[in-house]
């Protein structure tokens, strides 16, 4: 209660994650960065960012509706429960000018759903 509904990145702090641990997918990842509490856990070491000394603003102070990572390879969604019963939708998306898609995520219900932009297909 009280943090943001939505949080996401464009993704590198997710490849980041992949390529330095045995976890086999982006969804996976946004489910270990959640139990973790922290968007960015390799970085500034192997993750481009600018180190502050005063405080970290990656760590999740709570539990989002929503998690989500851009430029993945597929669009994927997952329904996680914590220990303590908040829900969280996590949510991977592939490039837009790629996939031509988007999700469309009920906030209430946390359903979700890809939409296909794909005009080639709709002139059918």
């Amino acid at each position: 209660g009280g943090g943001p509904a939505v949080v996401g990145s464009s993704g590198q702090n997710v490849a980041d994650i992949l390529r330095y641990s045995t976890l086999e997918g982006a969804l996976d990842v946004l489910d270990m960065m959640l139990q973790w509490r922290h968007l960015a856990p390799t970085a500034p070491d192997t993750l481009n960012c600018f180190p502050l000394s005063d405080h970290d603003p990656f760590i999740l102070e709570s539990c989002p509706l929503v998690l989500f990572a851009g430029n993945q390879e597929t669009f994927g969604s997952r329904l996680v429960e914590g220990q303590d019963g908040s829900k969280c939708l996590l949510v991977t998306l592939p490039p837009f000018r790629k996939a031509g898609s988007a999700a469309l995520v009920n906030l209430t219900t946390l359903e979700c759903s890809e939409i296909n932009f794909d005009v080639a297909h709709m002139t059918q």
